[in-house]
This record gives C-alpha cells, structure tokens and sequence, in this order.
C-alpha cells in the first residue's frame, strides 16, 4: 500500500482493512484479527478505547438468515476482545450489509444496536439469564429524504436493492462511549472530490458504489 510520507500505517496483520493515519498518537495497532474483523487500540488525549473495524458478508450472496447468522458471531467475537481486553469502550464502524433495522443489527446475541440514546441508557439487556452491552446506533436518523445530507451510503434498485437506499455503513457505539460520540455524517466529497454522480448517488464509476462516513469523537 503506498501511502503519502504525512501518513503512517500502524502495525497489523490484516489484510483486508487498511489504516492510515496522520498523527501517531492515535495509535490504531490492531489487538485482535478476525475473519472479517480488525480491533485496534484507538487513544484521544488521554482516552483509551478500541475501535473495530467490519465487513459483513455480501447481500447478493448470502440471504437475511446467513447475515443475521453473521451478525450472532461478531456478536461474540466482539464479547470476546471486550473479554480478553477487559474492556468495553469499543466502536464498531464498517459495511455491515444489513440495514440498522435488520435484526442481526438488533437482537441480543447479535450487535444489540439501538436507535436513540435513551434506548441504551440502562447499558445492558438482558436475554436467557445473561447481559448483552447495549450500542447505540446513530445511523437510523440518517436514512431518508427528511435526514440532512443523502439519504443512505448504498443506492441499488436491483431485486437485491428493495429498498432503493440502504445504510449498510454504520457506526455503532458502545453505552460506555455516549459522552464521547458527538456526531457522524456520510460524505458527498473527498476534498475536492465530488464522491456522488449526477443524480447525487454513489459515483462507482470513479470512486465506489459506497459513500465514506465521518465520526467525531472527543475526550
């Protein structure tokens, strides 16, 4: 990967996720690889986090039980690293290929995501006499006409695209970090670069059939 001279490339196995980063204080060597998974330390000012990065399977082949089946076993990787790291101030930000409605999003032994913050205030839930972490997923008040920027980060109006948009690009936050999230919105340029074509959908012809997210987190 050749990256400009301001950038680093913190160190990882992976080879499915690539990070670059502008100031070495953040970190972002990885602690955990999984098959489609990366976790790495994330550190602002003098916060210590993780911050996990995902690739769901694809929707064209794998059907809403097989993404759901997915979702269940992040769902425990991710209990996992939270384990064996004895932390759960962790971020999960990917293309998760379901929508924030799908119910591997949702259920329980999945990524027990919410919609609002009040959803997640009571940090965990409770499911066959064990505690799941509650995330808050902001990503649900971005889909649609009535949300500011565009509609969704994926457009497809294939017999596999229902929905016309979909927000397969989420950001989910732990229970624990709420204070630290302030704000994510899905990008239209890249600098001087106009990421959507003519009729302000995802430009895959020059750049991808997925637009970017921005988080902004603080200390």
């Amino acid at each position: 990967l050749k990256v400009d001279n301001k950038f680093y490339i913190p160190l990882a196995t992976s080879k499915r996720f690539q990070c670059f980063v502008r100031d070495a204080k953040f970190d972002l060597s990885e602690v955990h690889s999984g098959y489609r998974t990366s976790v790495r330390r994330l550190r602002i000012d003098s916060m210590n986090m993780l911050i996990g990065f995902v690739h769901g399977v694809d929707i064209r082949n794998n059907d809403s039980e097989t993404r759901q089946s997915f979702a269940e076993e992040l769902g425990e990787e991710i209990r996992f690293v939270q384990d064996e790291k004895k932390s759960n101030r962790i971020i999960l930000i990917g293309d998760f290929n379901m929508n924030p409605y799908d119910r591997g999003m949702n259920i329980a032994r999945g990524l027990n995501a919410m919609s609002t913050r009040k959803c997640v205030k009571n940090g965990v839930r409770e499911y066959h006499e064990k505690y799941y972490d509650f995330y808050y997923n902001p990503m649900s008040s971005k889909l649609g006409d009535e949300s500011p920027g565009p509609p969704g980060t994926v457009h497809d109006l294939s017999n596999q695209g229902m929905y016309g948009w979909s927000m397969l690009d989420q950001v989910l936050i732990n229970h624990s970090l709420l204070e630290t999230f302030k704000a994510v919105d899905i990008l239209e340029t890249a600098g001087t670069h106009k990421l959507v074509n003519s009729l302000d959908r995802p430009d895959k012809t020059n750049y991808s059939d997925h637009l970017p997210l921005l988080v902004k987190l603080s200390s």
